[in-house]
């Protein structure tokens, strides 16, 4: 699971792919426990237009080994982003107190994973 941030503690304002970087954790989906694994910069391309493919094929490649992407905000390219990764949208900026509330979501989430031929994913929200 990738969360998109700019300072490691909150989640970024823009959309997931602009984030300076990405926070990369596990999450044992049977013992519902969440841990940090390391931190990614952003190198992927710049957007030249709103909903650039080209960025949502360059954020796919970089975090290509992650399941589910994790923000405050996605962009146009979320339609992109579904037909592999989980889309999950918080409310709650911080990124921490985000994923203890997401643990209350892991019926969905694993519902949603379950079935690797199902995609498109459908859009989780915590709130």
């Amino acid at each position: 699971m990738a969360c998109g941030s700019d300072d490691s503690n909150a989640f970024s304002h823009d959309h997931f792919g602009s984030s300076n970087l990405f926070q990369v954790f596990e999450w044992d989906l049977e013992k519902n426990l969440i841990s940090f694994i390391k931190e990614i910069e952003n190198t992927s391309i710049k957007e030249r237009n709103h909903g650039d493919p080209k960025k949502a094929e360059s954020v796919s490649k970089l975090l290509k080994d992650i399941d589910i992407f994790v923000g405050y905000a996605m962009g146009p390219n979320i339609a992109r982003i579904r037909k592999k990764f989980l889309p999950i949208i918080s409310r709650i900026e911080n990124i921490e107190d985000s994923l203890d509330s997401l643990r209350n979501l892991q019926d969905q989430v694993i519902d949603q994973l379950k079935d690797p031929d199902k995609p498109p994913y459908k859009v989780i929200k915590i709130h």
